[in-house]
């Protein structure tokens, strides 16, 4: 079994309903939609680099 944050619940339910409507996102996007999601964590306190740079 998986925990997801509610950030990642609410990535999952995005995509989810996209592909409902016929609209599915682009595997490329992901990690893009990820990044933006990321400094909304409550329990981040340090600025996250976007992935792939280092």
């Amino acid at each position: 079994q998986q925990y997801f944050t509610p950030e990642e619940k609410a990535l999952i339910k995005f995509l989810l309903l996209m592909s409902n409507f016929r609209q599915p996102v682009r595997v490329k996007f992901l990690p893009l939609l990820a990044f933006n999601i990321a400094p909304w964590r409550s329990t981040a306190n340090k600025l996250i680099k976007p992935l792939g740079k280092n």
